[in-house]
């Protein structure tokens, strides 16, 4: 009896360290380093236009409220907001603009768009790309299996077969995982209508979720774990193999989007519902996946990467 009580009072006092520390530093806490988490939010603001962009039909004038904030940041550049921040920033607002030059589109928010690069002191240095990159077969985006993958939102109507499906996550299999457990679990839906109410529910396919026709949802079963010290491991173990899915996708020749499930316990419960996942399992992420659209370029978000100086401490 003591045993499982000191078990229990153990579980409680991790679980609340981590409240206490995710309240003390997280973005929005109000004890933050504001210059850190400041740069945090343009670089997630730069990604949401530069998806935009990625888009198949991207909507004229397309997130107004964000693109003022960026404008905003761009000529504060001075607040602590990285020269990576910074770069993106400028990326995405050139590729905006380029987009509504192309279409003949007239606004105030694009003059203002124009005068933020402009005033950029380090416009020529840093503005490497417009927001999107094309892929193509001939340029693949890079050498490696790893460095060619990105993330699609052009899709086109294909239905993956399950013998590939299989494929893929056999080798999504060889992820490493904890003493081996391997607790991971993969959910493939081919339904329009269920795909329809997951993504719905996911929140974050506005613009491409009707070309999804493969989704995979990928969870890991709790009772694999055990002991306060383990509450993050099917995160862990769940994280490696959903990159071992996307790089199986990419050796395939298929293209693959990870949607992330940052949600509420009412939706993700909610998720389960829908997609009959058992409620002792916690959701890692959806994988919408399939093949490119095949009559043109596919147009990627650039999401250029940090330099190594503020990635590596060596000591």
């Amino acid at each position: 009896m003591q045993s499982s009580l000191s078990k229990i009072s153990l579980f409680l006092s991790e679980f609340m360290k981590d409240a206490l520390l995710y309240a003390r530093y997280c973005g929005v806490s109000p004890f933050r380093d504001v210059g850190s988490s400041g740069s945090y939010k343009l670089v997630i603001e730069s990604h949401a236009i530069e998806k935009g962009l990625s888009l198949p039909r991207p909507r004229k004038l397309f997130g107004r409220a964000k693109i003022s904030y960026i404008v905003g940041e761009l000529r504060r550049t001075t607040r602590g907001n990285s020269n990576f921040s910074v770069q993106m920033a400028a990326g995405a607002l050139l590729g905006y603009k380029q987009l509504h030059v192309e279409q003949a589109v007239s606004d105030p928010i694009l003059v203002d768009i124009e005068a933020a690069l402009r005033d950029a002191t380090h416009q020529k240095e840093l503005i490497s790309n417009p927001g999107t990159r094309i892929i193509t077969p001939e340029h693949p985006g890079g050498e490696s299996v790893l460095e060619a993958r990105f993330s699609c939102r052009m899709f086109d109507q294909y239905r993956v077969p399950r013998a590939d499906i299989e494929k893929i996550v056999s080798a999504a299999q060889r992820a490493p995982s904890q003493c081996n457990r391997q607790a991971t679990k993969v959910y493939v839906f081919q339904s329009r209508s269920k795909i329809e109410r997951l993504l719905e529910l996911q929140g974050g396919a506005a613009g491409f979720g009707h070309l999804v026709n493969n989704l995979a949802i990928v969870s890991s079963e709790l009772s694999a774990w055990g002991g306060a010290q383990q509450r993050n491991q099917p995160y862990v173990d769940g994280g490696l193999f959903s990159l071992a899915f996307l790089l199986a996708c990419q050796e395939r020749g298929y293209v693959a989007c990870p949607l992330n499930l940052a949600v509420r316990h009412r939706v993700e419960h909610e998720i389960r519902s829908v997609g009959g996942i058992p409620a002792g399992e916690r959701l890692i992420m959806m994988i919408a996946f399939g093949k490119p659209v095949s009559d043109e370029s596919i147009r990627a978000a650039a999401s250029p990467r940090r330099p190594l100086s503020e990635v590596l401490v060596v000591e």
